[in-house]
C-alpha cells in the first residue's frame, strides 16, 4: 500500500498539537495579564511557557529567546534590573547555539541589554553594546567577534560553550558559501537604499550561487528593514517576473517576505510550492514547506515533504524526527519506532529521539522496554519533565507506585504548572490514602487544566471528605458532559441540601426524576427542600407523592400532619397523625403536633390531653408548656395557664410575649397588680416600644384606679400608634376622672374621627 495512502487511514490523537497550542493560549493569557495590569501573574505564566517550550522544543531551541526577551522586558519595566539581566544572559546562552542563523535575535537581546544600561546611565557599557551591535551587522566579522573577549558584556558565558566556539564542523555546517554571502549583504544594502529591482537580481544570483544548501533559516532572519521595504520588494518581484524571466528567486522570497508581514499561510505554502518546482533539490526548501504544513495541522501534506527530503538524503536527522511526530500523532506508533531507530543509529545521544522511543513504547503497552528508553533519555537530559511523566506512567502501568512518585514528584519541580503531573500524583496519594495530600494535588491539577476524569474524582474525593461546598465545582463541571450520571447528580443534591442550597437542590432532584420516576427518596428529598423554603403547599404536593410508594410510612404521613397545621388545614393535619400512630408509636413531637391540630379545631380538651401526654416524654421541654398553656387560656383556666408559662419562661426568660400572656391571665382573674408585674417586664423587654404591652399596663392601672399612671401608659402607647382608638377612649374617661375636661374633650374629638362606635360608648363624649 502507497506509504500516504496507509498514513491517512489511522485515527488522530493530537498530542504534541495540544502541548503547542497550549504554549499559544499561555502566550494570549500573558498579554492579558499584561493589559489588565497583573505583572507578576504575566511573570508567572512567562516562566510556565519558558518550561513547557524547553520541554517541547529542547533547552537551546532559538524560540526559546523569545520568552527570555518578554520575560527581561516586563522586569525591566518594574525596575527589576538584575532580573531582566538573568534572563537575558540565558538568551545569550542560547544563542551561542544558534549563531549565524539567528543574527537578528541576538541583535535583539544586545539591544534590551543597551536599553538596561541606558537606564543606569552607564555609558562604558552603552559604547561597548554600540561597537558589538555594529560588529554583529557585517556578517564577515561575526565569528571573528565570538572569538574576541574583550569586547563582550558577559565573558563568562563564552567560558560556558568552548566546544562551540571551537568547532569549525558546527560553523561550516551553518555557514554559506561566501560569496553567496557577500551577495546577500549586497541586497540588503540595496533595499537600505531603495534600489528594489538591484536587490532582487543580488538575491537571486546568492541562491543561484549554492542553492542546494541554502539556508532558509538564516534568509529567515535577515532584516529587511520595515514592512513597507517588505511590501515594495513584493510588488517589486511581481513586476520584474512580467518582464525577466531569468529570475527564478521571486517564489521563495516571497514567501519569507509574507511570512515577515504575517500573510496567511496558504499564500506562504502557495509561493513555496513554486520554488521547490524550479529547486528540485532544496532540501530546506521542503523542509520549510513540510513545517509549514506540519504548522497548520495538515499532516499528511507535511509527511509528502519530509518523504522528498528523505529521498534525497535518507539519513537527514531533522526531517526524520518531523517525520517520527507525524507518525505519532496519526497513532502509528510501530512506524514511529522504526524511524526513531533509524536516528538513534545516527546519533545514539539523541535524546528527542529517546523521548519519543519510550513515548512511543508506552502507547504500545510495552512498559517495560518504555521504562528502560525514558531512562536511558533522562541520562541524556536530566532536565526534562515530560519524560519524567511518562516515566511515571509506565511505572504506575505496572504497578510500581513507588517509583511513578518519584517519577512524578521530579515531572511536577521541573513544571509545576502541569495539570497533568499533578492528576498523578493526586491518584496514586489517593490510593495509598494520604488524602490531604491527594487533594492539594487534585487542587492545583484543576488549576492548570480541565480534565473530566479529574473533575469526576476530585469532586467525588471531596464529597467523601466532606468538603461539600469545594466538591460542587468539580462536580458540576463533570455533569456538562455526562449530564444523566446519576451518581454524580446525587451527590450535588445531597450537598444541595446540606449546604442549605434548595432551590438547586430541587433542579437537581427533579432531573433525576426524570430519569427515574419511581424513586422515593428523590421526591423525599424535594419535598424536604419545599419545606426548608417554606413553601408548604409544594413540599405537601412532594410528600402525597411520597406516600405513594408506601401509605404506611409514619414519618411521611407526620410530616404531612406537621405541614397540615403550617397551612391552616387543622382537620387533615389530624387525619394524618392518626395515621401515623397507627402506623408506628406516638412520639414527642407527633403529639406536640396533634395538640396543634386539636387546637386549631377548637377542641382544647382533646389539645390539652395531647400535650400532657408530649410533656411525659420530655418534661423539661419548654415549647411543649408554652403551648399547654396557651390551650387552657382558650379554656379559661388561667391558673393552670399562668402556671405553664412560668415553666416556659425558665428557658425563655426574656421572652415579652409569654409575660404579656402571663399579664392577661391575671386580668382574667381580676388580679391586677400581677397583671401589671407582668406587663410591664414585657414593655421592658421591648423598649417601651410595644403598643399591646403598653396599653395594657394603662388598663390594668384604670382598673386599680391609679388614674395618672394609667393617663401615662395611654400616652405612651399613642406614641407609638396615634391612631389607636382604645388608648384615646380609655384616656378620655381617664382625663374625664381626673377633672382634666378640655384634655378629655379633645380626646374625644380624636375618637370622633377614628372610631364612632367606642365613641359613643363614652358618657362623657356623648354628653
Amino acid at each position: 500500500m502507497n506509504f500516504i495512502i496507509l498514513l491517512a487511514i489511522f485515527s488522530l490523537n493530537n498530542t504534541f498539537g495540544q502541548d503547542k497550542e497550549s504554549i499559544y493560549e499561555r502566550i494570549n493569557l500573558a498579554e492579558s495579564y499584561l493589559e489588565a495590569g497583573f505583572t507578576d501573574d504575566a511573570i508567572d505564566v512567562y516562566k510556565n511557557i519558558f518550561v513547557l517550550q524547553k520541554n517541547i522544543l529542547g533547552e537551546n531551541n532559538i524560540e526559546l529567546v523569545n520568552t527570555l526577551h518578554s520575560l527581561s522586558d516586563i522586569y525591566l519595566e518594574i525596575n527589576a534590573i538584575d532580573s531582566a539581566k538573568v534572563y537575558l544572559k540565558k538568551a545569550l546562552d542560547i544563542q551561542y547555539y544558534n549563531f549565524l542563523s539567528k543574527q537578528k535575535k541576538y541583535t535583539s537581546t544586545y539591544q534590551r541589554l543597551k536599553n538596561i544600561f541606558l537606564y543606569n546611565n552607564d555609558s562604558t557599557k552603552v559604547s561597548q553594546i554600540d561597537s558589538m551591535l555594529n560588529i554583529l551587522n557585517d556578517l564577515d566579522n561575526q565569528f571573528q567577534y565570538i572569538k574576541s573577549d574583550s569586547l563582550l558584556i558577559y565573558p563568562e558565558i563564552i567560558s560556558l560553550r568552548p566546544a562551540f566556539i571551537d568547532s569549525t564542523n558546527l560553523v561550516s555546517e551553518y555557514s554559506l558559501n561566501d560569496q553567496a554571502i557577500e551577495m546577500i549583504n549586497h541586497g540588503l544594502s540595496l533595499v537600505d537604499a531603495g534600489l528594489f529591482s538591484e536587490s532582487v537580481k543580488a538575491f537571486d544570483n546568492a541562491i543561484k550561487l549554492k542553492a542546494n544548501i541554502i539556508d532558509l533559516d538564516y534568509l529567515q532572519n535577515i532584516e529587511f528593514g520595515d514592512s513597507l521595504n517588505i511590501k515594495k520588494l513584493i510588488n517589486t518581484y511581481q513586476e520584474i517576473e512580467s518582464v525577466d524571466s531569468t529570475i527564478n528567486t521571486q517564489h521563495l522570497f516571497n514567501a519569507i517576505l509574507y511570512d515577515k508581514i504575517g500573510k496567511n499561510k496558504k499564500e506562504i505554502i502557495s509561493s513555496l510550492l513554486k520554488h521547490i518546482t524550479l529547486f528540485n533539490d532544496d532540501i530546506k526548501g521542503y523542509e520549510y514547506l513540510g513545517n509549514l504544513y506540519f504548522e497548520n495541522g495538515q499532516y499528511l501534506d507535511a509527511i509528502h515533504y519530509y518523504h522528498r527530503i528523505l529521498l534525497i538524503n535518507p539519513k537527514y536527522i531533522p526531517a526524520n524526527m518531523k517525520l517520527t511526530e507525524c507518525l505519532i500523532y496519526f497513532e502509528d506508533y510501530k512506524m514511529a519506532i522504526e524511524k526513531l531507530n533509524l536516528i538513534i543509529e545516527l546519533d545514539e545521544n539523541n535524546f528527542e529521539a529517546k523521548y519519543y522511543l519510550g513515548y512511543c513504547l508506552f502507547h504500545l503497552n510495552s512498559y517495560n522496554e518504555a521504562i528502560k528508553e525514558l531512562t536511558h533519555a533522562l541520562l541524556l537530559n536530566s532536565n526534562d519533565a515530560l519524560t519524567y511523566y511518562y516515566l511515571g506512567k509506565s511505572y504506575i502501568s505496572i504497578n510500581k507506585k513507588k517509583q511513578a512518585l518519584e517519577a512524578f514528584i521530579m515531572s511536577s519541580e521541573l513544571n509545576p504548572f502541569d495539570g497533568n503531573t499533578h492528576f498523578e500524583l493526586g491518584k496514586i496519594y489517593e490510593s495509598i490514602l494520604k488524602t490531604n495530600l491527594a487533594i492539594e494535588k487534585y487542587k492545583l491539577a484543576d488549576k492548570y487544566i480541565d480534565n473530566h476524569e479529574l473533575n469526576y474524582i476530585y469532586g467525588t474525593l471531596l464529597y467523601n471528605e466532606q468538603f461539600y461546598r469545594e466538591a460542587i465545582r468539580p462536580l458540576r463541571e463533570f455533569i456538562i458532559f455526562e449530564e444523566n450520571n446519576t451518581e454524580v447528580l446525587e451527590m450535588l443534591g445531597d450537598i444541595f441540601i446540606k449546604e442549605n442550597r434548595f432551590p438547586e437542590s430541587i433542579d437537581t432532584y427533579n432531573r433525576l426524576i426524570e430519569q427515574y420516576p419511581d424513586n422515593e427518596k428523590f421526591y423525599k428529598n424535594i419535598a424536604y427542600s419545599y419545606n426548608q423554603l417554606n413553601n408548604y403547599t409544594m413540599a405537601k404536593k412532594y410528600y402525597e407523592k411520597v406516600l405513594l410508594f408506601d401509605e404506611e410510612n409514619a414519618d411521611i404521613l407526620f410530616q404531612l400532619g406537621s405541614i397540615s397545621n403550617l397551612l391552616y388545614q387543622y382537620k387533615e393535619a389530624e387525619e394524618y397523625l392518626i395515621e401515623s400512630i397507627s402506623c408506628s408509636y406516638a412520639s414527642k413531637d407527633l403529639l406536640f403536633e396533634l395538640g396543634l391540630s386539636y387546637g386549631g379545631q377548637k377542641k382544647y380538651l382533646q389539645a390539652s390531653m395531647a400535650l400532657k401526654e408530649a410533656i411525659n416524654f420530655s418534661l423539661d421541654d419548654p415549647v411543649l408548656h408554652y403551648q399547654l398553656g396557651a390551650i387552657y387560656q382558650e379554656m379559661f383556666i388561667f391558673d393552670l395557664a399562668i402556671q405553664e408559662y412560668q415553666v416556659y419562661l425558665k428557658t425563655y426568660r426574656n421572652d415579652p410575649i409569654a409575660y404579656r400572656l402571663i399579664g392577661d391571665s391575671y386580668v382574667n382573674l381580676n388580679n391586677y397588680q400581677d397583671a401589671i408585674i407582668n406587663y410591664r417586664k414585657a414593655a421592658e423587654l421591648y423598649n417601651y416600644e410595644d403598643l399591646q404591652s403598653l396599653y395594657k399596663l394603662g388598663e390594668s392601672y384604670f382598673n386599680i384606679e391609679d388614674y395618672n399612671n394609667a393617663a401615662k401608659y395611654f400616652k405612651s402607647a399613642l406614641k407609638i400608634n396615634y391612631d389607636h382608638a382604645q388608648s384615646h377612649a380609655y384616656l378620655a374617661s381617664t382625663y374625664t376622672i381626673l377633672k382634666k375636661y378640655r384634655e378629655a374633650k379633645k380626646e374625644c374629638d380624636i375618637l370622633y374621627m377614628l372610631d364612632r362606635e367606642s365613641y359613643n360608648n363614652i358618657d362623657y363624649c356623648i354628653n
